[in-house]
This record gives C-alpha cells, sequence and structure tokens, in this order.
C-alpha cells in the first residue's frame, strides 16, 4: 500500500489507527519546553535592558506627563491640543501607569521589547516551518539590535513598543486567520494603528504577507482580506484630521533623500556600519563613502548567498521578507526632514524586526554547513558572532544612558526641598564619543529643547507644586573637555548675560564635567533678603569685606568652605580669590583660586552694596593633618600680588594677607 493510500485510510478509518496514549505528565512537559525558549527571550530582554529600571522621566516625558494633567482617558481621544501628533492610546498607557512612577513603564517597555521578540518567532515560525533556527534568531538579533536603546530605555517612546507589538500581534493573528483569530487580530491591529502615526503602514504590511503567501505556496492572492485593516487605517486618518492638534511650527520635510536613503543604508547593515571608519582611512574618503562601500560588498555577499540558495527556495522567500518588512515600515521615515530622522534612533524602532530577521537569514545560511554537521557547535559560533555584532553598541548606549541618568539624579537630590535655582552648563545630549557608526547621530536626549528643567523636577518628585522656577543657563567659560559627547539646547551666555540671573537671588548650582567625574555643586548665590554676618576683614581699598568659615562634612571625605563678602562699592578692578587648604607647618596642601561663585561672577560686575555668599569645596583623600587650616585673600591676576587685609574684629586671624579659619566638624 502507498504511503498516500496509507494516510488517506487512516483519514478515514481513525479507529483503526494504533493509540498511543499520551499522559499528564508529558503534556505539561512539552508545554514547558514550548515555553523555554519563550522566558528565555524575555529574560534577554531584561538582562540588556534591565538597568533602565530605576530611570527617571527623561527625554520628552516631564513635558507630556504636565500636558496630560489638563486630559481625561476620554479627551485624549477626542481633543490633542497643545500636542501635534495623535497619539490616543499611547497617551492613555502613559496616563495609566504614570502614577505608578518611572518604573512602571520602563518594565511595561522592556516587557513588550521582549514580546516583540516572542512574536516575531512566532510569525517566522508560522509561515516558514522548515526554518527551525530563523524564528529564534531573528527574535534574539531584535533585542539586541543597537539602535532600540532610546526606545526602551525611556519611558515617552511608549508609542514605538506598543505599536510595533501590537503589530506583530495582529500579524500573527492575520496569519492564524483559520485558527478564529481574525477578531483578536483586528483588535491587535486598532492598538498598533491608534498607538501612533507609525502604525498605519499596517495594512500594507498584511498586504504584503498575503501576497508572499500566494507566491510560496501558490496560494490565490487574498487582498480582500486586508481591507478591514484598511478601513482601520482610514478612521484613523479621517481622527487624525478632525480631532484639533497643534502645529509642529518650522518643521518641512523637505527632499533630501541622499542622507535619509544613507541613514536607511546604514540601519540595515548595521553590523557592518562600524567598518566605514576604518575603510574610510585606508582609502582616503569620507565615512559615508566608506559605508557605501561597505554595504556594496555586503550586498554583494548577500546576492551571492541568494544564488547559491536557488535549490532552497525557503531562502529567498525569507529575505523577500525581511527586506519587505523593513521598506514598509521604514517608507513614513522618508516624510521626516533629514536632521530629525538622522538623530532620532528611535525611529527605526518598526524597521528594526525586518532587519533582525534578515541578518538572522544572512547569519544561519553563513553557518549552514555546521549547522547540518555539527548544530551545537553552530549555535555557540552564533551566539559568538551576535554577541561580537551587539555588545560595543550596548556597552556605548548603556554608557550615555546611565550618564544621563546621573545628570538627572543628580539635579533632583539638590531640589529637595522645592526651591528656586540656577543650574549652569546642564547637559541636554549625550553622545558616545568617537561615535560608533559613520551617520547620524546615536545621542540621547536628557531633556529636549522644548522642556525646562522646572517640568523634569515636578515630573520625578511626586508631581511638586507649579511656580518653581529652575532655569538652565549654558555657560562656556567653565567648559571642560569630557568622555562623551555634549549638547546644550541653552543659549550660551556670558559673564554679563549670567549676572543678570545671579543676581535675581536664586542659589548658583554648576555642572562640572572632567575626565573622571561628573558633579553637581551648590557655589552659592547673591541673596536679597538675606543679613550678611559681620565681616572680619577688609580688602585694601577696594570697598570689599569678607567673613569665612571651614566645616568639614560627614563622612569626612568633603571641606566646605564658606565665604561672605560685601562690597560697599562697585569694585572695577578683575580679582581673584583664593582659598588655601593649609597643614599644621603652614605648607599648602590644596587650593581652589578662582572669581567668586565658581568663576561665574567677577567682582567687576558688582554693583555698590551686593552681598555673595559663596561655597567652595575640598575633596579629601584621607583624614585632615593635626592643625590644618585654611586661609582666604584676594590677590592681582595681572601680577600675582596679594591685597592688604585689615582686620575688623578680634577674632581674626591674619596670615600673609590671608585670614585664616580654623576647621570645624560638622555634627549632623
Amino acid at each position: 500500500m502507498s504511503l498516500r493510500k496509507e494516510r488517506a485510510n487512516r483519514a478515514l478509518c481513525p479507529d483503526n489507527q494504533p493509540q498511543q496514549k499520551k499522559g499528564k505528565g508529558q503534556g505539561l512537559r512539552r508545554a514547558y519546553i514550548r515555553c523555554l525558549p519563550c522566558a528565555a527571550l524575555f529574560a534577554v530582554a531584561f538582562v540588556v535592558y534591565g538597568y533602565a529600571l530605576d530611570s527617571p522621566f527623561m527625554k520628552d516625558a516631564p513635558e507630556m506627563l504636565a500636558w496630560l494633567q489638563n486630559h481625561t482617558l476620554l479627551t485624549l481621544w477626542t481633543d490633542a491640543s497643545g500636542f501635534p501628533f495623535y497619539r490616543p492610546l499611547s497617551w492613555c498607557v502613559l496616563m495609566a501607569l504614570s502614577p505608578a512612577g518611572p518604573a512602571a513603564l520602563h518594565l511595561f517597555n522592556i516587557g513588550l521589547h521582549g514580546l516583540a521578540a516572542v512574536l516575531l518567532w512566532r510569525i517566522v515560525a508560522r509561515l516558514m516551518p522548515d526554518q527551525r533556527w530563523l524564528g529564534p534568531a531573528a527574535g534574539l538579533l531584535f533585542l539586541l539590535y543597537p539602535f532600540s536603546y532610546e526606545v526602551v530605555t525611556t519611558t515617552e517612546p511608549v508609542v514605538q513598543t506598543v505599536s510595533l507589538t501590537a503589530m506583530l500581534l495582529a500579524t500573527s493573528c492575520y496569519v492564524e486567520w483559520r485558527k478564529g483569530l481574525r477578531l483578536p487580530g483586528l483588535l491587535a491591529a486598532c492598538a498598533s494603528i491608534f498607538a501612533g502615526e507609525y502604525g498605519v503602514v499596517l495594512p500594507a504590511v498584511l498586504l504584503g504577507v498575503e501576497l508572499w503567501q500566494a507566491r510560496r505556496r501558490g496560494q490565490p492572492f487574498r487582498w480582500q482580506r486586508t481591507l478591514p485593516y484598511w478601513g482601520l487605517a482610514a478612521l484613523y486618518l479621517v481622527a487624525r484630521t478632525v480631532v484639533p492638534r497643534s502645529a509642529l511650527g518650522d518643521w518641512s520635510p523637505g527632499l533630501e533623500l541622499v542622507p535619509k536613503l544613507l541613514y536607511l543604508l546604514q540601519a540595515l547593515f548595521y553590523p557592518l556600519a562600524p567598518l566605514a571608519f576604518p575603510l574610510a582611512r585606508q582609502l582616503s574618503i569620507s565615512p559615508e563613502a566608506g559605508l557605501l562601500v561597505t554595504a556594496g560588498l555586503a550586498a554583494g555577499a548577500v546576492a551571492l548567498l541568494a544564488g547559491q540558495a536557488r535549490n532552497r527556495p525557503s531562502f529567498v522567500d525569507a529575505l523577500l521578507l525581511a527586506l519587505g518588512w523593513t521598506a514598509i515600515n521604514a517608507s513614513p521615515l522618508f516624510l521626516l526632514s533629514a536632521d530629525y530622522l538622522l538623530n532620532g534612533p528611535r525611529l527605526l524602532y518598526l524597521p528594526a524586526a525586518g532587519i533582525a530577521l534578515f541578518w538572522a537569514l544572512v547569519l544561519l545560511a553563513l553557518l549552514q554547513p555546521l549547522r547540518t554537521r555539527r548544530p551545537a557547535l553552530a549555535l555557540v559560533l552564533f551566539l559568538l558572532v551576535t554577541a561580537a555584532i551587539a555588545l560595543p553598541a550596548w556597552n556605548a548606549s548603556r554608557q550615555v544612558v546611565e550618564t544621563a541618568e546621573e545628570v538627572v539624579d543628580l539635579f533632583l537630590k539638590s531640589q529637595r526641598p522645592p526651591r528656586d535655582a540656577v543650574v549652569v552648563n546642564f547637559v541636554s545630549w549625550l553622545a558616545p564619543s568617537p561615535p560608533l557608526y559613520p551617520i547620524g547621530k546615536q545621542g540621547f536626549t536628557i531633556v529636549p529643547g522644548f522642556s525646562d528643567l522646572g517640568t523634569l523636577a515636578w515630573a520625578n518628585q511626586a508631581h511638586r507644586p507649579p511656580g518653581i522656577a529652575i532655569d538652565s543657563l549654558f555657560f562656556g567659560i567653565v567648559w571642560q573637555e569630557w568622555e562623551l559627547e555634549q549638547r546644550f539646547y541653552q543659549q550660551q551666555v556670558g559673564w554679563e548675560e549670567l549676572a543678570e540671573t545671579i543676581q535675581a537671588g536664586d542659589p548658583l548650582l554648576l555642572y562640572r564635567y572632567t575626565p573622571s567625574a561628573l558633579a553637581l555643586e551648590e557655589i552659592g548665590a547673591a541673596p536679597l533678603d538675606a543679613a550678611p554676618p559681620a565681616p572680619l576683614a577688609a580688602v585694601g581699598e577696594t570697598g570689599l569685606t569678607l567673613t569665612a568659615r571651614a566645616v568639614l562634612l560627614p563622612p569626612g571625605d568633603q571641606l566646605a568652605v564658606v565665604i561672605d563678602w560685601q562690597a560697599s562699592e562697585a569694585v572695577p578692578r578683575d580679582l581673584t580669590a583664593f582659598v588655601h587648604l593649609y597643614n599644621g607647618a603652614g605648607q599648602v596642601l590644596q587650593q581652589r583660586d578662582g572669581r567668586p561663585l565658581g568663576d561665574l561672577y567677577p567682582f567687576w560686575l558688582w554693583p555698590a552694596g551686593e552681598y555673595v555668599q559663596e561655597r567652595r569645596i575640598f575633596w579629601l583623600d584621607g583624614a585632615l593633618p593635626a592643625g590644618a587650616s585654611v586661609g582666604v585673600g584676594v590677590y592681582d591676576p595681572a601680577t600675582g600680588e596679594r591685597l592688604l587685609l585689615t582686620s575688623l574684629s578680634s577674632d581674626a586671624t591674619i596670615t600673609d594677607n590671608g585670614l585664616r579659619v580654623p576647621i570645624l566638624r560638622d555634627r549632623q
């Protein structure tokens, strides 16, 4: 009896088939085995991005949370005034989870990222059951795609995670249409489309899947199945047109096709894109040209693989599926301006699913000889290659994100309790230095140009009361080189412009960026309503008087020197104040010389009657020696000559025209 007749006979007479009992334990074991790979992908997602769980609200999130205060879950669907986009479902997610704090939104984002990888695996496994390795490989590469860090580690871009995860779920249900998943698929499609404008391409994705299935399986092209999804997309576009929105302002997409194409080419060939720099140096060409050469060589290698796989049509089918997904989800990006696209790695999140499938296919094709003979060795090699591709970008992005967290955390600690303040040199954007990729900026925005530090503090400190004025200023004179590339969205100011802000009386905080440390120091203020203490010494004939005190702060590694300056008249000269730390023998151990308030408020800008209290910090390596003291005075920077100090109190001790101050210990 032929095999075909035997199968037909078994189908007609199932009672004649030998029955094999399946124990309950065997069924559970199979269920566990099926769940383990999915759990592994979720575990990878949390291992890779778990460091973001303790991150504060950053980027656009504070501004969006403030905007949401004037809305309800219902009005988010009917009124987008004050915001240029229409993303009702994403806003509902933000409104629902934000009261639990940023950790809840970070957990949500990382979880959706892991779920998207599982769904990508499921789609590939369903469409191409003969490619057992392709689904998990694509899911793993998607989790590690280097440009996803801007989406997964921040709370604001839930629009990307919600839209892509729902799109993958809708696609999976569409593929499983015959299993009664039509309604869940339509609900997932609705979620993807109304999460934001990115999901509008879903009908085109499903049309491409339908065309792909018709080509691969010889089925008729049933484009009518996609009509309900086109209807949902049309409904979204109508709502986006009708619902009140704010204009984008001075924003024009332009035509700039070349930089956009180069950027998307880099996104597609991302494992090889860093090779553009050494290639450009060797050939004396630009990094962009190096990227073109690298991409051309890679494309030629893929074409060669496709040519060798003529007897394996599944390779070509998978290649078409990967490139089709990428092209459809990248097409809306051409409507954006080149500057916006090149500085927004988050915009590549939806095309990343197709890019991950593309590289999974390429790597598995290269490992094909080993997969048939030594599958364990092929698996190890695949994981090693994946790690080599992902680790450099992951390490760089993690450093940038964690430093951004540090910038914000230092600021938030300085704002307890709530108070007005002036913050100098708050960095608004960070990126790896040197860059990893030749096109665009793989940076991380801490506070965008349209937001402010007051909103950042409000969002991260249990919805602080309004009315707290926190000005952020970029002051180039105190600029220092740092290990990361920085960008400041505030306008650079000089001494004169900064003096007007200081004279308003708010405390002055200064970020210091050095190659080895990052610190936010409160350096003092020019208080308007505080009574100055009685002066201890007068400075020559300048009209300046001063008093000082030195306090050793717990746990004993910082020495704070607080100086109170008064000017009875305007000081026309540029003078420098010195603060020296002496040992018992009078030798200088450390010194903090400079103009008052961290070199930001020179004496020659002071009006008559000005009172300034400043704070200078000494960082100590060990215990202070016995008899240590601090000396404070003023000298002329042009000659180095100290100005004469005259005692105004019996408590003053003056040595070598320096007011000697004993060191007290803070008992707190």
